[in-house]
């Protein structure tokens, strides 16, 4: 049973929840979606602020849901009901290693697939009309995925109320979270000390486009401060290049 809604409509509401549920927690939360950041005055979230910064990627999934006891992990999932999400295979798409590589890189990158544990249309409605998609969601963290190469299709495979996943196409155990709430506490132990610390290592990232200025200065930030300009201008192209790859970034003032 594949989902009855389309991935836009669920990046759309878990994105607008996420976001209402920090800027209105009273944690003195800053958070912009980007690559739709133009300027601080439109997105309430200072590009200047002071202080720790948790980075988190998000791709969003949309899950098949498997009932039948011929259905291909059946066995590995305790012949019980699941959800399957599909991974790109690397040479139709590099979304995947993309993802592997951000989490390998710093543990400060909190990186996730994010998938609806649900299919059902009117399940989306009524949990969208309360604001509780988040908490219907899983959360399956990208440190220590393995990356993958070629043309073989790739999985992975959850159920509601787990704390593991398995990733196929040889089952292999990573971690789940459930809801929204269980990744924000988990996210917030991880930090950048401050905003230039993350760009420059997000924009070490191989193939992020970096200006002239950017490319001479590596390895010399800590002696130059970013301008405002610069750094918003840093922020959108990185949001940019994220977004053509279908991954979310959203930005976290501790």
């Amino acid at each position: 049973m594949k989902a009855e809604f389309g991935e836009l409509q669920f990046a759309y509401a878990i994105t607008r929840e996420i976001e209402d549920r920090i800027i209105f927690s009273g944690l003195n939360l800053g958070i912009p979606s980007l690559p739709n950041l133009r300027k601080e005055g439109e997105c309430g979230f200072d590009v200047a602020f002071e202080g720790p910064v948790v980075t988190l990627f998000l791709q969003y999934k949309l899950p098949e849901k498997l009932t039948r006891n011929y259905a291909r992990e059946w066995a590995d999932m305790g012949e019980k009901p699941y959800y399957r999400i599909s991974i790109y295979p690397a040479d139709r798409s590099a979304q995947h290693n993309l993802l592997a590589e951000l989490a390998r890189k710093s543990r400060r990158n909190q990186v996730y697939y994010c998938a609806p544990a649900f299919t059902d249309y009117q399940d989306m409605t009524d949990f969208q009309k309360c604001h509780m998609v988040s908490a219907h969601s899983v959360f399956v963290n990208c440190y220590g995925l393995p990356y993958i190469e070629g043309k073989e299709e790739h999985c992975i495979c959850y159920q509601r109320d787990s704390d593991s996943a398995l990733m196929y196409s040889q089952p292999e155990n990573v971690r789940l979270e459930q809801g929204w709430k269980t990744v924000l506490e988990q996210s917030r132990q991880y930090t950048y000390d401050n905003m230039d610390e993350l760009l420059w290592q997000v924009l070490d990232m191989e193939d992020i486009p970096r200006t002239r200025k950017e490319r001479s200065a590596k390895g010399e930030q800590e002696e130059e401060q970013v301008s405002l300009g610069r750094r918003l201008d840093t922020l959108t192209r990185v949001g940019n290049y994220f977004a053509r790859e279908g991954i979310q970034l959203l930005l976290l003032k501790k």
